[in-house]
């Protein structure tokens, strides 16, 4: 992978940065062992967002990922692609689905009703609703944002509920006032859409 191994030290630290901010965002759009991720569902086997761009970046490398240049033209796409590979096949695998129920349905035990656990998430309807409304935003944002890629980050980073000034610059190695700036420029971006399509907890309330 020689535009990989051609990257300075800095630049490499950069994109594993930036890599890492996107698999914290996925992550975060998924359900893990039965709990949405911005509900607190974590991934099986303690895997943190660093460890799927680590391990993306060790396909390529190993070409057990090979490149398909003309549908992802650049190396932060392609691993982008292998990224969202890795996490989908994990939040399908058993390990993730393991664990949703303490005991089964058929158990005859008197003392299976002890092991069920009390059901805490919404209605199931208003869920998908919720989850359909978070993928139109997320689709619409990306087009809206489209040629803009420090507000294409910025606008990550709030998706990922990276909310502080301070760690946004952290992350995307800026200062606080290009930040703040930006996030006004976001603001005014995507009212629009918010304005076209509502969340489904504010239409409710009309």
């Amino acid at each position: 992978m020689d535009e990989l191994l051609a990257l300075s030290d800095v630049e490499q630290e950069a994109l594993l940065k930036r890599l890492t901010l996107y698999a914290q965002c996925k992550m975060r759009r998924l359900t893990w062992r039965g709990v949405h991720g911005r509900r607190g569902g974590t991934a099986p086997e303690g895997y943190e967002p660093d460890d799927f761009a680590l391990k993306a970046i060790e396909k390529l490398l190993d070409g057990s990922r090979p490149w398909n240049r003309e549908e992802y033209p650049t190396l932060e796409a392609a691993l982008r692609a292998t990224i969202d590979s890795i996490i989908n096949h994990l939040a399908v695998s058993a390990d993730n689905v393991r664990g949703r129920r303490l005991a089964s349905e058929s158990s005859r035990s008197a003392t299976a009703q002890a092991f069920q656990v009390p059901g805490t998430e919404p209605n199931p309807a208003d869920v998908v609703i919720d989850r359909e409304w978070q993928e139109w935003f997320h689709e619409a944002a990306m087009k809206e944002l489209d040629g803009d890629d420090f507000l294409i980050k910025l606008f990550e980073c709030l998706a990922a509920e990276i909310t502080k000034p301070e760690e946004i610059a952290t992350l995307l190695d800026m200062s606080i006032d290009d930040v703040n700036n930006g996030k006004k420029r976001l603001r005014r971006k995507l009212e629009k859409l918010d304005g076209k399509h509502p969340p489904p907890q504010r239409r409710a309330k009309r």
